[in-house]
């Protein structure tokens, strides 16, 4: 074996730690989430299933970053964006997509929730949870996705990208505020947005909360008729 091999087999036990530690709170809640997935039982409908694992994976997620963000101060803000700069984008567009997916569960759980053509109380309720927790993990990993872009080094000093009123070393509360905002009022507020790269990802990210909030007007429109269609005169 040359020693090209060598060092390649040996830099993949070390890639493989670096993504672990770089991403284990997600590692983490996917393996619960898939752990839930083959551990419900197989009596309920898939698409059940796949949203009670799906709302505990999030769940654990948003906890696991909430109580991070708040031991963190900047010097561990960036020195965690170096070592999660890798491949970061990847990870932010299956996030999404993930997050995008779980409406069409959602909507599978809906249709096949009615009994008699009235949608019932275990769906709904299942429905309203998992687009809670789904606005908010996306919004929660946007705003993480932003505090590392804004703390990643270029050329020996920070990208930056955002001008936040009164704080040059802005924390994760204001970056959560930041995302917060925009996928609450789809604007920026008062903070401003000046470099090309952050314009990107805050477009990537204002488009998400739109489809996102469209979505959550269509399924709230469908409950509502769910619960008129399920009243006395039903």
């Amino acid at each position: 074996m040359s020693g090209a091999d060598r060092m390649g087999r040996a830099a993949l036990p070390d890639r493989l730690r670096r993504i672990v530690q770089a991403r284990g709170r997600l590692l983490a809640s996917a393996a619960l989430a898939a752990a839930t997935l083959l551990a419900l039982p197989g009596g309920l409908r898939f698409s059940t299933r796949l949203l009670i694992a799906w709302d505990l994976g999030t769940l654990l997620y948003i906890g696991l970053i909430v109580a991070m963000m708040r031991r963190s101060d900047v010097d561990l803000i960036r020195s965690r964006s170096a070592f999660n700069d890798e491949n970061r984008f990847t990870i932010l567009l299956l996030i999404v997509g993930a997050t995008m997916a779980s409406f069409a569960a959602i909507v599978a759980e809906l249709v096949n929730g009615r009994v008699q053509g009235v949608l019932q109380a275990g769906p709904m309720a299942l429905a309203g949870v998992t687009v809670l927790l789904s606005w908010t993990f996306t919004h929660v990993v946007f705003a993480m996705h932003y505090a590392h872009e804004f703390y990643a080094c270029d050329e020996q000093k920070d990208r930056e990208g955002l001008k936040f009123p009164g704080e040059a070393s802005p924390g994760y509360n204001d970056f959560l505020y930041f995302s917060f905002v925009i996928g609450c009022a789809a604007q920026t507020a008062d903070v401003d947005v000046t470099a090309s790269g952050m314009r990107s990802i805050v477009l990537v990210h204002g488009v998400v909360s739109f489809l996102f909030n469209t979505a959550i007007l269509a399924l709230t429109i469908n409950i509502a008729a769910g619960l008129i269609g399920s009243g006395p005169g039903g």
